[in-house]
């Protein structure tokens, strides 16, 4: 007795592409045999892109046996998904009711679902955000707008250089006004460990001029000093 030819089933996704009108291929039953088959496949097609073979039985739509199923049925769970359709087929020659060859189809079905499983958890990883490593850091949107931040602060400085070292020197130079406090010490206008850097020239210095000065004439002058003052007169 010779061996029983086992054939393979094939997974078939068909997608409908704007080039081309439907998925290029047709369905029929063949007289005296049960099941439902691909008829003719157009060149060029979605069905052709696929792998779908003219006479391909097909045994399962979007995962469901059709075995039992009427022509209309399967037509209307080919429909099911808008734009695209699952097929698992088989060469027609297949006797899918040997016991070898249903063994070899459930395997591959299974295979088939692994990859499936898989391929869903890889989506719904990437669907999540991405992470960006950078300098060996897992918080990594974090640090990539921070250094997007500091990039545009690094443009901005090389790009207005001159005008901001001038500016800072200014700003030095006015938190170095000192003013004499009518006791012979010295006090600094503005504090430079308080000087807000932040702050333009034109701020910085309407800051300094609503600052109230000392008014020597209205603070107590003791005797020595007075004496000291009409011996110059």
């Amino acid at each position: 007795m010779s061996q029983q030819t086992l054939f393979e089933p094939r997974l078939c996704l068909v997608e409908k592409r704007d080039d081309f009108d439907g998925y290029g291929f047709n369905l029929h039953a063949e007289k005296g045999k049960p099941g439902q088959y691909i008829g003719k496949v157009d060149e060029h097609s979605p069905a052709e892109s696929s792998g779908l073979r003219q006479g391909d039985r097909i045994l399962e739509v979007n995962g469901q046996s059709i075995n039992s199923e009427t022509h209309k049925q399967v037509v209307e769970r080919i429909k099911v998904i808008p734009n695209q359709t699952k097929l698992l087929v088989i060469d027609p020659k297949a006797d899918i009711h040997n016991h070898q060859q249903m063994a070899l189809i459930e395997k591959i079905k299974k295979e088939a679902e692994m990859k499936a499983t898989e391929a869903d958890h890889q989506n719904n990883n990437n669907s999540n955000g991405t992470t960006v490593i950078s300098n060996g850091n897992s918080n990594g949107n974090v640090d990539s707008e921070k250094m997007i931040k500091e990039e545009v602060k690094q443009e901005e400085m090389n790009g207005n250089g001159a005008a901001k070292k001038a500016a800072d020197n200014e700003l030095a130079d006015i938190a170095k006004l000192e003013i004499s406090n009518g006791n012979g010490n010295v006090e600094t206008t503005l504090p430079a460990s308080k000087l807000n850097l932040s702050m333009s020239v034109a701020e910085m210095r309407a800051q300094l001029k609503n600052k109230k000065r000392p008014d020597p004439k209205s603070e107590g002058i003791d005797v020595r000093k007075k004496y000291e003052i009409i011996q110059k007169m």
